[in-house]
């Protein structure tokens, strides 16, 4: 029997780890080791049970588990730098970007 609808878990996160979203949906986590590395701290067995899938993780992280992670300064460090370092890699130019002299080429 075909399913008649679909619909997906959306977590509530803490203000400081809601960046997890954004990440978890951009697919640079698949290939970004840091980011990867931040989706399995959140629960180690649930990263593995979901072959690394971190949306899957973050619907089903416990509230217990949020607020442990949120409370911890260092955690909550990685969070912020993973969402600078993806900020980053989606706004600056890119080499292919730039006019290139004859020279470069």
């Amino acid at each position: 029997m075909r399913a008649i609808r679909r619909f997906q878990v959306r977590p509530v996160l803490p203000p400081t780890l809601r960046a997890l979203i954004p990440l978890s949906q951009n697919l640079r986590w698949s290939w970004h080791a840091p980011t990867r590395e931040l989706f399995e701290a959140l629960d180690p067995e649930a990263w593995a049970a979901s072959h690394g899938n971190p949306m899957v993780v973050l619907s089903s992280v416990s509230r217990a588990r949020l607020a442990e992670l949120e409370a911890d300064a260092t955690f909550v460090e990685r969070v912020q730098a993973a969402e600078r370092d993806l900020d980053a890699y989606l706004t600056q130019d890119r080499w292919y970007q730039r006019d290139l002299t004859d020279e470069e080429l």
